[in-house]
């Protein structure tokens, strides 16, 4: 037997590190894949800046006032006849609900008070992100799995051309599957 011939152990050999190998890459992808899931999850669930925070606050307090119809309320008081009642009783319906909404008129009343306590409440800015931010990254990340998504499947399909059988992930992209397929659809 020549020192080229391999013998048929040898070859089992050579055909197990070559699918090993294969199936180790096909990880690899995946854990980029999931990787990049987890940042884009992370971006789109940080907190938004103390800033973009207040303003939200204000927008909400300006909602409630509203809501509260001091007008109406004080209209009571320059009603003629039965005077103003209970101006700030708010009518509960036996067997519909059980707690009033103070906020509007908390809100109203309170304003100053009530964004500095909530700004005071406020976590600090370390991890925010300001929504104005979000968008391009957020799309660089998809754009990136979609990347890694195609990678998988060249990975799989060479490792299937080569008698390797891997098996697919059960939220494996269809369009990644597709766009490897077939190129010149997903192009289209």
């Amino acid at each position: 037997m020549s020192k080229n011939t391999k013998t048929p152990k040898a070859l089992q050999g050579l055909f197990q590190g070559a699918a090993s190998k294969a199936r180790e890459a096909v990880e690899e992808v995946r854990q980029q894949i999931a990787e990049t899931r987890h940042e884009r999850e992370a971006l789109a669930t940080a907190p938004l800046t103390k800033a973009e925070a207040a303003e939200r606050i204000q927008a909400w307090l300006d909602a409630e006032a509203k809501r509260a119809r001091l007008d109406l309320m004080a209209g009571e008081f320059a009603a003629p006849g039965r005077g103003p009642g209970h101006p700030f009783r708010v009518p509960v319906r036996a067997g519909e609900q059980r707690s009033a909404d103070l906020g509007p008129i908390i809100a109203a009343l309170f304003p100053d008070q009530v964004r500095e306590a909530l700004l005071a409440a406020l976590p600090d800015d370390a991890g925010a992100i300001a929504m104005t931010d979000r968008p391009g990254r957020l799309a660089e990340l998809d754009a990136r799995v979609r990347d890694l998504e195609r990678q998988e499947e060249t990975l799989i399909e060479e490792a299937e051309a080569a008698g390797v059988e891997i098996t697919r992930r059960s939220d494996a992209n269809p369009d990644a599957i597709l766009a490897v397929e077939y190129p010149d659809a997903a192009e289209a």
